[in-house]
């Protein structure tokens, strides 16, 4: 009886894994994953029990009586809704190896269950406000830090932090609008009750919470790309202890004078006399222009953290590049020609190359296919790996061919 052929694969002791299943997009991510093997699986059964015990204590407590449900659904679709220009940016910055939807959507979803809540639990038992920083912004990178752990093919690098960081803050930002209006404004101003959390939104979604999740998360990804030792433990615990203070700085009062000073700004700018207002009414003209004053405190309040993340998203985009052209040079046939790779060189920041001779889609799906050959090279040297003879590698190449002879089929 003949039996078909299998390949091992890399960093396992006897699993293997047929070339073709490498199509299913799950298996690509569990690639080198630890849950191949048992130690892998009970790692992180053990941290998901501890995640998931901790969250239940306080969906248990949202969520009674059960009517709550509608209530807190209500806030988290509107807060989605507002935050949805703000998570298309983001699905943006990753078009260069773009994951599925339905990946996406499952981070996201995994997020708004299991970030949020823990922080909660030890929020009640700090000791200090400004410790509430610290905590936070650690389990707003919970997503990122378990695919780091558990698909680490998934980040390739400081781009890649920046996104799923930033999926954790829109997230942890979505489920704590809806957690405000239930505790603290229904059903006393009901409906109304929404329209102060929704402050919280900002830019389109793109407030505290995801800037400060965005910079956590750029220094975990340069952690993951950079091979100097020094910058894979300064880099994130230099983003973490920013994001953690600038947070804490908030919390302890920060955020309420520089509302102040947004509000002093912003009737300037109206031609208003400052000096003749009645202090008195500063609550009631913050409450009537809260939207804009919080975007100027946004602002104002990471005036160092934002230029860190345009440098990092500017940074970022070229080394994509240069990963795409270097993992690309070598490349023959029909996986890339000599036309398609100078394609490749002239490639801008913010303009894809396209792949001559085929329809959108299929040049799409061919050019995705060489990026992530390329992105998976440069993975596979990082493990000082050979890189011929790589299952994975092999599935890229004979994808390129699989799409540019089915194209032709349909010509």
């Amino acid at each position: 009886m003949l039996k078909r052929e299998k390949t091992i694969m890399p960093n396992t002791s006897s699993e293997q894994v047929h070339r073709q299943d490498y199509h299913s997009p799950l298996n690509r991510m569990l690639y080198d994953s630890p849950l191949h093997r048992l130690s892998g699986k009970i790692a992180f059964v053990a941290i998901m029990v501890v995640v998931t015990l901790l969250s239940s204590l306080i969906w248990s407590a949202w969520l009674t009586p059960l009517s709550n449900g509608w209530i807190v659904l209500l806030a988290v679709a509107i807060a989605f809704l507002g935050s949805l220009v703000g998570l298309v940016w983001i699905r943006y910055l990753d078009r260069r190896e773009p994951e599925s939807w339905w990946y996406w959507i499952g981070v996201l979803v995994f997020a708004m269950l299991f970030t949020v809540t823990p922080a909660v639990v030890f929020n009640s038992i700090s000791p200090f406000v400004f410790t509430v920083g610290f905590n936070e912004e650690f389990w707003k990178v919970l997503p990122l830090l378990l695919l780091i752990l558990f698909a680490p093919t998934t980040v390739n690098g400081v781009r890649d932090g920046i996104i799923y960081g930033a999926l954790g803050g829109f997230a942890f930002n979505i489920v704590e609008i809806a957690d405000y209006f239930l505790l603290n404004s229904y059903p006393e101003q009901g409906i109304v009750g929404l329209s102060e959390p929704l402050a919280r939104l900002s830019f389109w979604g793109i407030g505290n919470h995801v800037i400060w999740s965005m910079l956590v998360g750029a220094g975990i990804g340069l952690a993951v790309q950079a091979q100097n030792r020094r910058t894979k433990i300064l880099a994130p615990l230099g983003a973490y202890l920013l994001a953690a203070i600038t947070h804490g700085i908030q919390d302890m009062g920060g955020g309420v004078i520089l509302m102040a000073v947004a509000l002093s700004m912003l009737l300037s700018l109206q031609g208003a006399d400052v000096d003749m207002i009645d202090p008195a009414a500063g609550p009631e003209l913050i409450a009537a222009n809260l939207g804009l004053i919080n975007q100027i405190e946004n602002v104002l309040i990471n005036i160092i953290i934002l230029p860190i993340i345009i440098i990092f998203l500017l940074k970022s985009g070229s080394w994509e590049r240069q990963v795409i052209q270097e993992g690309l040079a070598d490349e023959r046939g029909a996986v890339i020609t000599p036309e398609e790779y100078e394609g490749v060189k002239a490639e801008k920041r913010f303009r894809l190359r396209h792949i001559p001779g085929f329809p959108r889609r299929i040049g799409r799906q061919i050019r995705n296919a060489q990026n992530g050959l390329a992105f998976h090279k440069t993975y596979l040297k990082r493990k000082s790996r050979p890189i011929e003879g790589d299952p994975l590698i092999e599935y890229y190449r004979a994808e390129v061919i699989r799409l540019r002879s089915g194209a032709k089929q349909e010509l």
